[in-house]
């Protein structure tokens, strides 16, 4: 009975090998499906990481380039506390009428003095 017992088992060995083969195989398949599943979800991590670092560096330059007019603010202030009849003398100016009605081209008005000297008011007037 020993004699036949080593053919016997020996094909029973070789499908067990066999199937140990196609388990593997299948187990190194499913491996590599998964992988490539982590992956494609690492790839969309990084892009939509590095999407949202554009957009916060891009809102970091308009934030840093987006200036306020701090003196528009001041002069809307000055305006405000200007006693009446302060500022009037400077719309009765010839050069400043022609400036204001740009009757003669001129875009700009260059106002100079001492700190403190009343430019700004004259300005926000």
């Amino acid at each position: 009975m020993w004699k036949n017992f080593d053919a016997r088992f020996d094909n029973i060995l070789q499908s067990l090998k066999a199937n140990r083969d196609l388990v593997d195989q299948e187990a190194i398949s499913i491996d590599i499906v998964e992988a490539r599943s982590w992956r494609r979800q690492a790839e969309a991590a990084v892009r939509e990481r590095e999407k949202k670092a554009k957009i916060a560096q891009l809102q970091g330059a308009i934030d840093w380039l987006a200036i306020d007019d701090p003196q528009e603010n001041d002069l809307d202030r000055l305006l405000q506390t200007i006693c009446p009849d302060t500022a009037d003398w400077i719309s009765s100016n010839e050069k400043i009428k022609s400036w204001i009605f740009h009757d003669e081209g001129q875009s700009m008005m260059w106002l100079k003095g001492i700190p403190g000297g009343g430019k700004s008011t004259i300005s926000s007037f």
